[in-house]
């Protein structure tokens, strides 16, 4: 078994976001940086078709955005859905279907309340070409940090837009 390393600045970055200690796109670019991606997207989904897009960052133009509301993009082809882990999913696109060591997108599915998901998009840096294992076990485990900060703190926190407490995650009284 391989010793998964991790950088411990996206784990402090994940829980400083509901704190509003830092946002979802300093999140993006230390993952993105620490995964050695050319693009990373952060979107919140709902029930609608509609998908409110928290940060998205662009590492090969050096372009970032945040906080923008835009139809939701279809994922990838092949959406494999594989079991959750502690509420995390994670769906991969192959390059090559003959070769399943090789995955040019990697999407994360994280629950953060009924009927609303958060995705994050990653897709390799050329340089790169393709995510290994070990690299999609690393961003599985920071997927799981963004859950339980999330439910630690961020489900009434700073790390969600208002509108979402407002409608979706505040409890009925």
């Amino acid at each position: 078994m391989y010793e998964l390393s991790v950088n411990s600045e996206v784990i402090q970055s994940i829980y400083d976001m509901p704190l509003g200690k830092s946002n979802w796109l300093q999140v993006a670019e230390l993952m993105g940086d620490d995964l050695s991606a050319a693009s990373i997207k952060i979107a919140l989904t709902g029930s609608q078709e509609t998908a409110m897009v928290l940060a998205e960052a662009d590492f090969l133009s050096y372009t970032a955005s945040e906080n923008t509301v835009s139809k939701l993009g279809n994922g990838p082809e092949e959406m494999l859905g594989q079991h959750a882990v502690q509420g995390v999913a994670l769906h991969i696109e192959r390059l090559n279907e003959s070769d399943y060591s090789k995955v040019n997108q990697a999407v994360g599915h994280v629950e953060v309340g009924t009927g609303m998901t958060l995705l994050i998009d990653l897709l390799p840096h050329p340089d790169k070409k393709e995510y290994s294992s070990i690299d999609l076990w690393r961003f599985q485990y920071y997927l799981i940090h963004i859950k339980k900060a999330l439910e630690s703190e961020g489900m009434f926190g700073t790390a969600l837009p208002e509108s979402v407490y407002d409608n979706n995650l505040k409890k009925k009284v």
